[in-house]
């Protein structure tokens, strides 16, 4: 003989258990969606998180502070642009590497999320064509 505790808990598990089949009239909460962005950089992060992660490093402080020490007379050993040349080429090259990086793993991206599967649907039995970034949880392919 089960009791009622019991048998709640059972139906409990049992609906914890179900896996429902493409099943959109429910929403799928706490799971993302499956669209791939590798890209590291947005428009306005791009340029805080190269200086940032340019100016850890030990050289590129130096020359930095070498360069601000400049504008003060007293510290002036020669031209700015002897000290700002260097820093200056070693930045803009970084960020033009970074940004074309950037610029290919958003295109290796967007090949992949146009890639199509076929995916089953079950209400209907009819086998439709759905690209990567629109798969869901539930769905067979």
């Amino acid at each position: 003989m089960v009791n009622l505790y019991e048998r709640n808990s059972i139906d409990n598990l049992i609906n914890l258990r179900t896996i429902k089949f493409n099943n959109f009239n429910f929403v799928l909460r706490g799971i993302p969606d499956n669209k791939l962005n590798n890209q590291r950089y947005t428009l306005l992060t791009f340029f805080p998180i190269i200086l940032f992660d340019q100016f850890k490093y030990f050289f590129n402080m130096f020359f930095l502070l070498v360069c601000i020490s400049q504008f003060f007379e007293p510290l002036r050993v020669g031209f700015l642009i002897s000290y700002l040349a260097p820093l200056l080429f070693v930045l803009l090259i970084t960020m033009i590497k970074e940004a074309y990086e950037d610029y290919k793993r958003g295109q290796r991206d967007k090949v992949l999320n146009e890639k199509t599967y076929k995916r089953l649907d079950c209400h209907s039995g009819i086998i439709r064509d759905v690209k990567a970034q629109d798969m869901r949880v539930g769905d067979i392919i």
